[in-house]
């Protein structure tokens, strides 16, 4: 997960949620320590850190919705200037990630089986692992072509399997955060403007109902 300030002299430097944000991006660490050492299975109240870290992940993505709409209000600028600047914040590094991860990830699901505990009936990551290997494999230029453009996220896993967890498995949250990017000028823009503002607002609740009701795939 990437990290969002606001530009200095800008409005408030938001200290505090910065902190928060840290805190959630830790939780989500630890509870992937558990998963991969399959710990959650030897001591089963580790399980509910799963819980603990989908609930991180949801705040983290609406405090960085905060902070990006706040320098968008308090810092307005074109769209593809403020588009490149954000483009460069992420695929610097990213990038580098997704080569090495695609070849990590075949790595780490044939040192599975030697684990201690690979055959212990709780580790369920395993299998998990190399159903996303498996995809991976089977679909290596659509899932290289989606990473290369962050849109892995877009892409269902009744399309597309594992879409968003192949090559780079935490790139899921880049390609979330790339996705609020690419809409949020014109997400704040509508909602600013009293014309528009029903609209917006229709269409997000409609995309809610839609989610909510599995229509998204």
């Amino acid at each position: 997960m990437s990290v969002e300030r606001p530009p200095q002299g800008v409005g408030q430097r938001f200290a505090a949620v910065e902190g928060l944000r840290a805190w959630l991006a830790w939780a989500v660490v630890c509870w992937h320590i558990v998963q991969v050492t399959g710990t959650n299975a030897l001591y089963p109240a580790l399980g509910s850190m799963a819980g603990i870290a989908h609930l991180a992940v949801e705040l983290f993505i609406v405090l960085s919705g905060f902070v990006v709409t706040h320098r968008l209000v308090t810092r307005p600028e074109p769209y593809p200037r403020y588009l490149l600047r954000r483009a460069f914040r992420l695929f610097p590094l990213y990038l580098p990630l997704v080569l090495a991860g695609s070849v990590t990830l075949g790595l780490a699901a044939a040192a599975l089986p030697g684990l201690p505990w690979a055959r212990d009936p709780g580790f369920d990551y395993a299998q998990t692992l190399r159903a996303t290997y498996a995809s991976q494999q089977r679909d290596w230029g659509t899932h290289l072509l989606l990473h290369l453009l962050l849109l892995q996220g877009v892409v269902p896993d009744s399309v597309l399997p594992y879409s968003s967890a192949t090559l780079l498995g935490p790139g899921w949250s880049l390609s979330l955060e790339w996705q609020f990017y690419l809409i949020a000028p014109l997400l704040v823009g509508g909602l600013r403007d009293r014309r528009w503002r029903p609209w917006v607002l229709g269409l997000l609740l409609a995309g809610g109902v839609i989610f909510q009701l599995g229509w998204m795939g």
